[in-house]
């Protein structure tokens, strides 16, 4: 059981593989992860937008929902 009130995050992104080993008594764990940003550099994509009204947000917004993970914070 997990005590979530003593769990801290360490770790924000994706899983791409995990292994565990034991060496000499000792067992490790080899995790690879990528950013939460790694599906947006796999692929080259180009757009057009020609709503030249559009906000920044909504532009930003419009391209990110062609992705499962993402989120996008607007700071001033």
């Amino acid at each position: 059981m997990v005590d979530e009130s003593k769990s801290e995050l360490i770790y924000n992104g994706m899983v791409q593989s995990i292994r565990s080993s034991n060496e000499n008594g000792i067992y490790c764990i080899e995790i690879q992860g990528a950013t939460s940003s790694f599906e947006l550099d796999i692929k080259e994509k180009s757009r057009s937008f020609k709503n030249a009204d559009m906000t920044y947000d909504a532009l930003v917004g419009k391209i990110l929902k062609d992705y499962s993970v993402s989120s996008f914070v607007h700071v001033n």
